[in-house]
């Protein structure tokens, strides 16, 4: 991370850490402004724009998707208020069974759980995204 720190800093970046990924972008750059940038050309011009993410990096592409009128799906913790669960996958570690039999996926990151969520088109999710 540190590393990923001093060559932003050299470059007039913005950085953001998250679990598995570093992310950083010229200011007043982010998924979201892409997705303004993108819906404005042809031939994506008056589509209905989806945004499927699984972190804090993505935070800017579900508030844009939803001020143009799309919908964001969010993989991840349900933690939103306008979350609405699609989905619950148990992923476990390689090479080891539920105990009721039920398939599960394998993971190299041990037991986790990941929830498949359509955020609402009705306003922008809750949190922020990277500066």
């Amino acid at each position: 991370m540190a590393a990923v720190e001093a060559a932003a800093a050299t470059h007039g970046l913005w950085v953001m850490h998250r679990k598995m990924v570093s992310e950083a972008a010229l200011p007043g750059v982010d998924k979201g402004a892409a997705l303004h940038g993108f819906l404005a050309q042809p031939p994506f011009a008056g589509r209905v724009p989806v945004m499927i993410g699984d972190d804090a990096t993505d935070e800017d592409g579900f508030r844009a998707v939803q001020a143009l009128g799309g919908f964001g799906i969010k993989i991840g913790p349900a933690r939103r208020r306008r979350c609405i669960a699609l989905a619950r996958r148990r992923i476990l570690p390689i090479g080891s069974t539920q105990a009721s039999g039920e398939h599960a996926e394998p993971s190299p990151f041990g037991t986790m759980t990941q929830d498949v969520c359509l955020l609402s088109r009705t306003g922008p999710p809750s949190g922020h995204g990277g500066r």
